[in-house]
């Protein structure tokens, strides 16, 4: 395959642009399994997310679970509300250190990746 060496590369603001239009595509769709989850209120709590983890395997304690909530919990409320959910999700994404926390973000990131709710993911997802 020939690259067209006269073509406009993309400017750091239309990669940036392309990675904003990513993660909020990613977060709609975490939205939308939310739902389907049954989670009405637009926040999730202790029992919205130990209920979604009995599903994919292995039992977390009530210890994991406060702590997955309480890193991303900003406003101390003990919940994770959409805004902090985004947030997360894009200090994740950017973090170029390895220092934001990111148990809760590992499983977002699968369960965005399962699409079909199998509670596994394979190449193909």
């Amino acid at each position: 395959q020939k690259v067209d060496t006269n073509a406009p590369s993309k400017s750091e603001a239309d990669i940036l642009l392309d990675e904003y239009y990513h993660a909020k595509d990613q977060l709609l769709k975490l939205e939308e399994k939310l739902k389907a989850h049954g989670s009405c209120d637009h926040k999730i709590s202790f029992k919205d997310l130990d209920a979604v983890l009995k599903t994919l395997g292995p039992p977390f304690s009530k210890k994991q679970i406060e702590q997955m909530i309480w890193e991303v919990d900003e406003n101390l409320d003990e919940t994770i509300d959409f805004d902090e959910l985004q947030l997360t999700y894009y200090r994740n994404i950017n973090d170029s250190t390895g220092n934001e926390p990111c148990l809760f973000f590992k499983i977002l990131e699968f369960l965005i990746c399962d699409g079909t709710h199998k509670g596994y993911i394979i190449e193909d997802d």
